[in-house]
């Protein structure tokens, strides 16, 4: 699985166009590779503002035993709000963008207790091919001209 993955990245595998930005898809995504394990202990709702091409409001709803991703407000208080170009943002699920410096150039902010913000981006473990459009970043930056 891994070489498929790899080949995948090098050769057919691209960032998406903008007919398919869906940021249902991509929450429901993310939904499924929540670390439970490292979840707060208590529910912490996750509010993700899109802006851009299909851009909009959805949430998380995080709990140690059940995700749940909402369409509509969840009747809960947001913990984190997390703000960012939706077609940017698939660039960092995807792992053609580091998350740290997408936060650090204020690409995507993340408004909310800091012990949170902080934690966020360890409860998921990200796209499966992230690893590789990584090694594949990686690859292309240090060759030579």
């Amino acid at each position: 699985m891994d070489r498929l993955g790899a080949w995948g990245v090098r050769w057919a595998f691209g960032e998406p166009k903008r007919d398919e930005l869906d940021p249902v898809l991509l929450l429901w995504k993310m939904h499924q590779r929540v670390r439970h394990d490292l979840l707060p202990p208590k529910r912490t709702v996750v509010e993700f503002d899109f802006t851009g091409h299909n851009g909009r409001r959805l949430w998380l709803v995080l709990e140690p035993r059940e995700i749940s991703v909402c369409l509509k407000p969840p009747g809960f208080d947001t913990d984190l709000m997390v703000r960012a170009n939706l077609a940017f943002f698939y660039r960092v699920w995807l792992g053609y963008v580091d998350y740290d410096d997408a936060v650090q150039s204020k690409a995507i902010i993340v408004d909310g207790p800091r012990t949170l913000a902080r934690e966020f981006p360890r409860w998921f473990t990200w796209s499966p091919m992230a690893r590789f459009v990584r090694m594949e970043r990686d690859r292309w930056a240090v060759a030579p001209s």
